[in-house]
């Protein structure tokens, strides 16, 4: 469903939520989110619930936060959306690593009993 600018309400959910991690704002990007959100990153880890979540926005100790994103493209159908990104993080131990999903998903939908990045 798009709002009066052309831009559909699961697309502005998905932009605060990109925008809160770029900021490291866990109070935004948390309000982006259902209480039974599962993450998944295959061959990783799968996190279940806000508080989880909560816990895993800074990433690992390794990196210094917060990641450089680029949105690729973002896709809608229906009521999910999916957005393309690129991006980098800074090493507490110096330098910069692409990201190693140098393409991967991020879906949040409006209004959905879950979203699920990753």
């Amino acid at each position: 469903m798009q709002q009066d600018g052309g831009t559909s309400r699961n697309i502005e959910t998905v932009n605060t939520y990109l925008d809160g991690f770029r900021r490291n704002d866990h109070e935004q990007i948390l309000s982006c989110l259902t209480e039974d959100i599962e993450w998944t990153v295959f061959g990783a880890f799968h996190l279940t619930g806000k508080e989880a979540y909560d816990k895993a926005i800074d990433g690992a100790p390794v990196f210094i936060d917060p990641p450089e994103l680029e949105v690729v493209r973002m896709v809608e159908e229906g009521d999910v959306v999916m957005a393309e990104l690129s991006g980098t993080a800074r090493r507490a131990a110096g330098g910069g690593c692409a990201c190693p999903w140098q393409r991967c998903s991020s879906c949040a939908t409006a209004g959905s009993p879950s979203a699920v990045p990753g």
